[in-house]
């Protein structure tokens, strides 16, 4: 199982010890556990992507040859409780913070960040919605209105004329007659 290092140090200053950190996890090892031959392969630190001032290093575990389970490796190099441990020095010489799986713990948090909650939807929606209506009332208030208006006035424009045409036929036949 590949497990993950978390260390409180930028990636700079960790990468200047890397090698280091790898031979005393070796020789920590040792010295917690003579019965068994443990041996820690670790991978290249990154950036961790949780926090930019943290780094990560991934790595594997065997004991005796074989490569070991999450559990066991847990058991093997949690030695936190242990105070004269040697493992629990090496940790907070270098600021380790955290022991986890190096791959699962990347999916989770990406799938996360993309989802949002159906609350929080059905609120965007929502607020979509009455941002419509509320354009479309703005719309017809504006234009269809006014438009309206602008056509009553036309009409009794136009009715005006019609009856002043009107009067001045009616006078002209007058005067004719």
């Amino acid at each position: 199982m590949k497990m993950r290092y978390v260390f409180n140090e930028t990636l700079e200053e960790f990468t200047r010890t890397h090698k280091e950190f790898g031979r005393k996890v070796q020789a920590a090892l040792e010295k917690d556990h003579p019965e068994d031959k443990w041996e820690v392969f670790l991978s290249q630190p990154r950036k961790n992507k949780r926090n930019s001032m943290w780094t990560s290093v991934c790595f594997h575990a065997t004991m005796n040859g074989q490569v070991q389970g999450e559990r066991a490796v847990m058991s093997a190099l949690s030695q936190s409780t242990v105070a004269s441990s040697e493992l629990s020095k090496l940790y907070h010489l270098h600021k380790i913070i955290n022991i986890e799986r190096c791959d699962a713990a990347a999916a989770p948090v990406r799938q996360s960040a993309l989802a949002l909650p159906t609350q929080v939807l059905m609120i965007i929606a929502g607020v979509a919605i009455l941002i419509l209506i509320l354009i479309a009332l703005l719309t017809y208030i504006c234009f269809v209105r006014r438009y309206k208006e602008h056509l009553r006035a036309k009409q009794k424009q136009m009715k005006g004329s019609a009856v002043f045409s009107g009067f001045l036929d009616h006078c002209f036949l007058l005067k004719k007659d």
